[in-house]
């Protein structure tokens, strides 16, 4: 919850947090992580708003709960794994539209290098965008 209040951002009400909390521990849930949304017994048992809120706390979660191999076999990049943030740009990059996969492996490999030296950035400035990562 501390991550949702350190970006711009609607308000959570605590009655659906509360729902979500009993929902858990009525289960024996660990973690939002293991929530399964396309679980329709799941679905029916919440609000669209815990939902939401579920999803968005277990998306923020995630990099906490996969390691940078786990990241390699399922065939995407998350950037916080190396300390760099790219502003206004998604934490992850996917790479599962490459469909070799030696040379997703390849691609993998060099944008971790790349996030890994010491001469990349750890922050995207005023003049870095979307459209110009600070890797090129």
């Amino acid at each position: 919850m501390f991550w949702h209040t350190q970006r711009p951002h609607g308000r959570w009400e605590s009655a659906p947090l509360q729902r979500l909390a009993n929902y858990g521990r009525a289960h024996g849930l660990r973690s939002l992580t293991d929530l399964d949304w396309d679980d329709t017994d799941q679905r029916r048992a919440v609000t669209r708003e815990d939902v939401y809120i579920a999803q968005a706390i277990a998306g923020a979660l995630h990099p906490l709960y996969v390691t940078p191999d786990e990241t390699r076999e399922l065939g995407y990049v998350l950037t916080e794994h190396f300390g760099r943030k790219l502003t206004g740009c998604a934490i992850r990059i996917d790479l599962t539209g490459v469909s070799q996969r030696w040379l997703r492996d390849l691609i993998w490999d060099h944008l971790v290098a790349i996030l890994r030296s010491p001469s990349c950035p750890r922050s995207g400035g005023t003049s870095t965008t979307c459209a110009e990562p600070v890797w090129s």
